[in-house]
């Protein structure tokens, strides 16, 4: 039996995986208008850069399947790794260079090795812990994506009032020589666990996955793609509002945005070690935050003000912080272990194209925003029905949660 304090602190060490990967796009937010000055770019230039890092993470993460069938999970680790580092070194060079096409391939290289290594916190989580300890782990490892979402573009704005948008680069840089040498530490204390997580090299059938499994993860990958999106889209009409506002200091407006995000974060922890082990509540327990998510819009609509929007905000990040590790021990417990690779990366693509779309749609709709608030609530509704109606548990599965 594993101390339950070096469990927690194993589980740490895999949340750096996903907060290197939020890091990589959400701290350089705030420094756009800065960098789009350094080099003389035009907006649409400009927004190439986030876009750059974004766009291939998101689609290379099916393909990290095929590559850990055929190289060991530590191996697999390390190179991703590396690709991320001479990512970031490139882009360092482009400055000396004054070459913005330099920059955005070291950002889309830097988007590769983001993507490539994604999923593999919730796989190792998945593979490594049974029961209490792997919903305790993959709570944490959720609550690590969310701190990265809270602290990347306070770290950013903090960054461009002492130095310049570049000092970004190297504290990326910083962050993932971390998560290499941590990396490090966890294989050379967990020697016993299984380092390959695929081990059968045959062709995957996608066909045979979506057959046997589309009542066990779809109502998932629906709800953790569109919370996602409405996440973060609603935080982006947030900021216009607060720039519409006036507030006068800085720290109020930080503050306010970080809130709903804190939230997020601390519900994602607590339930992921506190959260219910029978599948049968977890399910119920889904429906119960989903249905939340439903009622946090109702609460906009009716209360349409500032405050009406925050509280809604809040709600929300609330009941979907909850969401998330029920969802992740959900299909770790139900899925069999060779379908557990494919859920889990194909899971954490949509939930990152979610937080690429939200804010990219809700900039076409700010201007209703009655619209807005009903095409959310659609959104999620239609979402909690699919739960209520699809989402049914696999018996055969029940004793491994």
């Amino acid at each position: 039996m594993e101390d339950t304090k070096w469990v927690t602190f194993h589980a740490a060490i895999l949340g750096l995986i996903p907060f290197i990967m939020v890091l990589g796009n959400s701290l350089f937010i705030p420094l756009v208008p800065d960098l789009q000055k350094s080099f003389e770019l035009s907006a649409s230039e400009a927004s190439i850069f986030l876009v750059s890092f974004s766009l291939p993470a998101a689609l290379v993460i099916p393909m990290n399947r095929w590559f850990l069938s055929r190289l060991s999970l530590k191996a697999f680790i390390f190179i991703s790794l590396i690709v991320i580092i001479g990512g970031i070194v490139l882009s360092l060079l482009s400055l000396i260079l004054s070459s913005y096409v330099a920059l955005l391939t070291g950002r889309f290289i830097q988007g590769v090795g983001a993507g490539l290594i994604t999923p593999l916190a919730m796989m190792i989580a998945a593979n490594w812990y049974e029961g209490r300890k792997r919903g305790e782990v993959l709570g944490i490892i959720e609550a690590f994506n969310g701190l990265a979402k809270v602290v990347s573009p306070l770290i950013g704005s903090f960054l461009l009032l002492l130095a310049s948008w570049y000092y970004s680069l190297m504290v990326f840089l910083f962050f993932v020589l971390i998560t290499f040498a941590a990396m490090s530490y966890l294989f050379s204390a967990n020697k016993q666990k299984d380092h390959q997580l695929i081990k059968d090299k045959k062709e995957f059938s996608v066909l045979d996955f979506w057959l046997e499994n589309r009542f066990l993860v779809l109502p998932i990958f629906v709800i953790g793609g569109s919370g996602m999106f409405l996440l973060f889209g609603w935080l982006y009409f947030l900021s216009f509002q607060m720039e519409a506002m006036h507030f006068s200091h800085l720290m109020i407006k930080g503050f306010l945005f970080a809130l709903p995000l804190a939230i997020f974060t601390l519900s994602t922890f607590f339930m992921g070690r506190y959260m219910f082990q029978i599948p049968e509540n977890i399910l119920s327990a889904m429906k119960v935050t989903v249905s939340c998510m439903v009622l946090a819009f109702i609460i906009q609509i009716l209360w349409n003000t500032f405050f009406g929007l925050l509280l809604s905000l809040s709600v929300f990040s609330l009941s979907f912080g909850m969401f998330l590790p029920l969802a992740s021990q959900w299909m770790a417990s139900q899925l069999a272990s060779k379908d557990r690779a494919y859920a889990f990366t194909w899971y954490s693509m949509i939930r990152f194209l979610g937080v690429a779309l939200g804010p990219l749609l809700f900039g076409q709709w700010l201007e209703n925003v009655l619209r807005m608030q009903f095409y959310s609530l659609a959104i999620i509704g239609v979402s909690l029905l699919f739960l209520l109606t699809y989402l049914e548990p696999d018996k055969s599965w029940m004793q491994e949660a």
